[in-house]
Parts: structure tokens; sequence; C-alpha cells
């Protein structure tokens, strides 16, 4: 029987690197033009989902993300 917590592990590289799956919860019409939009790119759902989140993540985790229609009315 041990009598203390046992220590945390050291992340490797390779460990870091492991795909995790991670669940969220869309609306209907969000999550099926999300589905469509995978399909079109001919990719599963989850990894274009990875994607984004990793382009999100890297980009600074903005509070806001300009649309591309918002975009374009901007530059008119």
């Amino acid at each position: 029987m041990s009598n203390g917590i046992p220590p945390k592990k050291v992340s490797s590289e390779e460990a870091m690197k492991k795909k995790r799956r991670l669940y969220v919860e869309p609306t209907r019409e969000d999550h099926l033009r999300f589905q469509e939009e995978a399909f079109n790119r001919d990719m599963a759902p989850h990894d274009l989902g990875g994607i984004l989140i990793n382009l999100w993540i890297n980009a600074g985790c903005p509070d806001h993300i300009v649309s591309a229609t918002q975009l374009a009315e901007t530059n008119c």
C-alpha cells in the first residue's frame, strides 16, 4: 500500500503528439454545415475539427473570429 501521491509523469514529445478526441456540442445546423464542409474537403470531421482547433490555438485563442462575409463588407 502506498502512502503518498504518485509523482507526475513527464510528458514525452511522443505522448504530447498523440491524437486525442474532443467532443463538442454544436447546433444541428452548424453540425450539418460542418459535416458538409468536411465532406467537400474529403476529410473526416474529426480531422477537420482538429486542424481548426490547432489553428485557433496557434492564433492565440482569439475571442472573436471575423467571418468571410464581414471581411468582404469591410474591404468594399
